[in-house]
């Protein structure tokens, strides 16, 4: 997945009308930062965060500040709400634990005057020791300046589906599942946007696969009936993709129906186990059987189902034996799974605290790839054993090899098997690597 930097594009379309904004996509750039910094010449650099660039971050910015000494560094993101302290560095001017659109313009508004910073909710600044006046917020609504990345658009893709645009609708979850780290980012209620303003965006989107990265677009049937109803009033006809929980499914199959018959053609559903005791233990508030329930429910609407799972640290041969049977048993025309990876500032990172193979204490090694919590019934490099088997059950099943040709077509299947041939090499590597680290085979 290349997925369009929607974070940045919020800040571009808050202050794109005071400031000259560009955007640089590192991931898919072909030219250097020093090179388009020295072209473009900015007074200030941002940078979004997930755990896993905290260093990266450090490193771009100590090389700006080296290029333009007097220039301001701001980092936000996912890394910046959960421990911005992980950005308490000489290269960095300004922290965002959360991003309005009051502190941010607080904040360039002083930069561009050269005066003083005063003490500014949600932002902690290096010349205030970092000390910050209100913390107890969360990322407001924007609406992206999807222009800002017109030179990336085609290029930007979910799975199969290319070009996709992203869209989010609604912040929030009340699931609260005990790994995940959104609803603390988020907030553990749902705030959704009101459908007209949805459908304002789905009008500017050009793309033709929409991609819905809400925690659960499905939570509220009768707001999927007022979408529908604008799609096929004003006859849009795009493609979507959402994450789905067993749960929203199960309660309004309905819901499915509907927006299967107005593009819905995936749904990302977190199964997480097969072992209705670690549902329990995740907080999930479903059972084994509801993951059948959603299963089918899917399948009869023609709806193609992305199941995720986690891999627990606790499992031993017998259970990801188990794992693999039920993987064929549920039958999702795609399947993706991660060992279990707790996030700082969750229940679960407190309770697996002392197992973390990678103890940062800004988690950068939280990867979703990289086994995260010691196993406790084999050794890493068997439990690595036990990963790449599922790999290769997954990668070598006629079934999805076939599905993901008449789905997405050649090119799209050698791409994604070519991604998924790397990570299977990562896991083949990794062992030898952890070994040399922790002296643990």
């Amino acid at each position: 997945m290349v997925c369009e930097p929607l974070g940045l594009e919020y800040v571009a379309g808050v202050i794109g009308n005071q400031h000259c904004v560009k955007i640089l996509d590192m991931i898919l750039e072909s030219s250097s930062l020093e090179t388009v910094f020295k072209s473009f010449k900015p007074n200030i650099v941002g940078f979004s965060s997930l755990c896993i660039d905290v260093e990266n971050i450090k490193v771009m910015a100590s090389e700006i500040k080296k290029m333009a000494p007097g220039i301001a560094t701001l980092v936000g993101g996912t890394q910046a709400f959960l421990q911005p302290g992980a950005f308490y560095h000489e290269a960095i001017d300004h922290v965002f634990k959360y991003t309005d659109s009051d502190n941010l313009t607080k904040v360039l508004n002083c930069i561009a005057a050269n005066k003083p910073i005063p003490l500014i909710p949600g932002v902690h600044s290096r010349c205030n020791d970092y000390d910050v006046s209100d913390t107890n917020q969360h990322n407001a609504f924007f609406a992206p300046d999807r222009e800002a990345t017109a030179e990336y658009r085609h290029r930007y893709s979910y799975f199969g589906y290319r070009p996709c645009a992203l869209l989010q609708t609604s912040m929030g979850c009340s699931n609260t599942c005990r790994f995940c780290v959104r609803w603390k980012i988020e907030g553990a209620l749902e705030q959704d946007l009101p459908v007209t303003e949805v459908m304002s965006e789905i009008r500017r989107i050009k793309e033709p696969h929409i991609m819905i990265i809400d925690n659960n677009f499905l939570h509220d049937h009768s707001r999927i009936e007022a979408l529908c109803d604008s799609l096929e009033k004003e006859k849009i006809h795009k493609k979507f993709i959402c994450y789905a929980s067993v749960k929203s499914i199960v309660a309004h199959p309905q819901s499915v129906e509907r927006f299967a018959h107005n593009g819905f053609c995936a749904a990302i559903v977190g199964f997480e186990s097969f072992k209705s005791s670690e549902l329990d233990t995740y907080k999930k508030k479903t059972s084994v059987e509801d993951n059948d329930k959603a299963r089918q429910i899917l399948k009869n609407n023609q709806v193609d189902c992305w199941g995720s799972f986690i891999l627990h640290p606790d499992w031993d041969k017998n259970d990801f034996k188990k794992f693999r049977k039920y993987m064929k048993e549920l039958q999702p025309e795609v399947s993706t799974f991660s060992p279990l990876t707790p996030f700082p500032d969750t229940p679960l990172y407190r309770e697996y605290q002392t197992r973390l193979l990678n103890p940062s204490t800004h988690g950068t090694g939280l990867d979703f790839a990289s086994i995260a919590v010691r196993p406790s019934q084999m050794s890493i490099r068997a439990y690595h054993r036990e990963i790449i088997k599922c790999n290769l059950y997954l990668s070598l099943r006629y079934s999805s090899s076939s599905y993901l040709l008449r789905r997405f077509g050649i090119v799209s299947t050698i791409r994604l098997c070519w991604f998924s041939f790397k990570l299977l090499i990562k896991y083949v590597h990794f062992p030898f690597q952890q070994t040399s680290v922790s002296g643990n085979g």
